[in-house]
């Protein structure tokens, strides 16, 4: 079985944690398995507080919005390798 793993830059989401002010960032890491039509997306977010990253197991209902899609251009890379 041959996999191929593409991972996202930190994106800035523009939205910031009620309680500490520090903006949200999110990356997503996607796993295809090229033998097979399957496709593994894990999106990791959370922010910076000082110099230790935070990082969140689920997502405010706000936050949800911008991380439940792909990025237009991991979209096309993700289509792309899928064929």
């Amino acid at each position: 079985m041959t996999a191929e793993y593409l991972e996202t830059d930190w994106l800035k989401t523009g939205l910031r944690d009620q309680d500490t002010g520090n903006e949200f960032i999110v990356k997503q890491k996607v796993w295809i398995l090229v033998d097979s039509p399957v496709i593994t997306v894990e999106t990791v977010y959370g922010y910076m507080d000082g110099e230790e990253m935070v990082v969140f197991e689920s997502a405010p209902p706000e936050l949800y919005e911008v991380v439940k899609a792909l990025p237009e251009g991991l979209n096309n890379i993700v289509s792309s390798k899928a064929l």
